[in-house]
């Protein structure tokens, strides 16, 4: 008995060009990665496309929001990924004429209207392209009244809108609002430029948006600690949460409500590495930086004070305790007084956290021990030491001593801390015995000259016969007093 052959096979039969259309369609409707790859030559006619599994994970996510699985997208990847291309302008017309929801409406928005021009222009050529009408040309068709870079329109309704990091006001709302690197690079590091790119994302972004279903999807590389993607996992907006770095870490391994998203297993391995090689990749690590390359490329920024390797992380507790004892350095430096160096609250003698200093030891009693181990010291030239920190030990009221080694150098001047790791110390005070050794005393030019005239007055004093001694004793019953008399 024949089997019947399916009507798309018996086209084909038919007529192979026509058949070949036929399944170059029905791959487009079946997913958006294959749309990609058929689309990629109307886009990017001169380059080759270069398949990667990071794009299937990000076409899955994308139709997921489609199907309307999720509402709140955020997409973390490195530069270079495509991010852009897919989500600003691949997936917006997937969703008007494959997906079949051509009156939905998107609000793209960048850092720069520039950019957002640039996707902008791209979706509407590939839309009324030859090739994306004779395939749903009857669903889509844009209309001439509103066909402008900045908008375009169909005959159902749907639009494209592109606008720029507040310049979304009132009046505009969207099915979709795309927000594509809403941080410029160059401007992060600027806290009004920042804050002002998340009062928006905060104040009118959510009110963008036309109903329930609607969605809001976040496409960026981190730049700051305190960028939009920092604001939404601070807060816990509810955002699924797609990161994927350019080098693989398995302890964040991204997983979302689709299941294990990162594909890779070995620490290290590349995100994509038929386009970036492993020479590529070390070649920007190492024109960027490490700053820029933790958070560009390995989505997790961190001070610029900090020395990143590949998986070295420093949480908030630790940038809490660096800025309380930068808060700290900062209350002592405005109680010292500027021309002795000396603390204004003790004008006694010595200053809190000054090197108290003998001949041959040093002991540093200070509270941030962990940034002077192994730092240079100096002490005032009347001492005329230079030390380096040797040993650390913790007394019972909770302060480190270190005892340290002196050697003979040129320096002097008040306490302060150099990055660098250089401290300069007052003249030192005589230092308290460590572990019950008795301390040696401390000469003083001052004290070594009260020692050379008290020296020179006594010996003025002595005579042929010795020194002048007065003694006075008590007499003995029934005898005169007796006195020493001077020769």
């Amino acid at each position: 008995m024949a089997v019947p052959l399916p009507r798309a096979l018996l086209r084909v039969l038919a007529d192979p060009a026509r058949g070949l259309r036929e399944l170059e369609r029905l791959e487009c409707e079946a997913g958006l990665l294959g749309f990609t790859r058929h689309a990629w030559r109307l886009l990017e006619p001169g380059r080759r496309f270069v398949p990667g599994w990071h794009l299937e994970v990000l076409c899955d996510h994308l139709e997921a929001v489609t199907r309307g699985e999720i509402t709140r997208l955020l997409i973390n990847v490195p530069p270079g990924a495509m991010k852009s291309l897919t989500v600003a302008v691949l997936w917006p017309a997937w969703e008007w004429g494959p997906a079949g929801r051509p009156e939905l409406r998107t609000i793209a928005a960048s850092y720069s209207e520039r950019l957002s021009l640039r996707d902008n222009m791209k979706c509407r050529r590939l839309v009324a392209s030859a090739w994306y009408r004779g395939h749903w040309g009857r669903s889509v068709r844009l209309v001439g009244d509103q066909n402008a870079k900045g908008k375009f329109e169909n005959a159902r309704t749907g639009f494209r809108l592109a606008t720029s990091v507040g310049g979304l006001g009132t009046g505009e709302r969207g099915d979709r609002l795309v927000i594509d690197d809403p941080h410029n690079v160059q401007q992060a590091e600027s806290a009004a430029v920042r804050e002002a790119t998340l009062r928006w994302f905060s104040e009118t972004v959510p009110t963008r948006l036309n109903d329930s279903k609607s969605a809001i999807i976040v496409v960026m590389q981190r730049v700051h600690e305190r960028d939009v993607s920092g604001l939404i996992l601070a807060q816990e907006l509810g955002y699924e949460h797609l990161m994927l770095p350019m080098r693989f870490e398995p302890k964040r391994a991204c997983v979302t409500s689709l299941g294990p998203a990162d594909r890779r297993r070995k620490a290290g391995e590349l995100l994509w590495p038929e386009r970036f090689p492993e020479a590529a990749v070390r070649a920007l690590e190492q024109a960027m930086g490490s700053y820029a390359a933790a958070g560009q490329f390995q989505q997790r920024p961190a001070p610029r004070d900090v020395v990143h390797g590949d998986a070295v992380h420093v949480g908030d507790r630790e940038r809490e305790r660096r800025r309380g004892r930068e808060e700290r350095r900062d209350v002592a430096r405005r109680q010292r007084d500027p021309h002795t160096g000396a603390d204004r609250r003790d004008r006694g003698g010595g200053t809190h956290g000054a090197a108290r200093g003998q001949d041959h030891e040093q002991v540093l009693a200070l509270e941030d021990t962990d940034d002077l181990r192994g730092a240079r010291l100096g002490v005032a030239p009347t001492h005329g030491v230079d030390v380096r920190a040797d040993h650390v030990r913790r007394d019972g009221h909770g302060l480190v001593e270190r005892r340290v080694e002196e050697r003979r150098g040129p320096v002097g001047g008040p306490v302060r801390r150099v990055d660098g790791g250089v401290l300069r110390c007052a003249q030192p005070a005589a230092a308290p015995p460590l572990d019950g050794a008795r301390p040696r005393p401390v000469r003083r030019p001052v004290v070594r000259r009260a020692v050379r005239l008290l020296v020179r007055h006594l010996a003025s004093r002595v005579g042929p016969r010795g020194p002048v001694v007065t003694r006075r004793c008590r007499p003995a019953a029934g005898t005169p007093s007796a006195r020493s008399r001077p020769p």
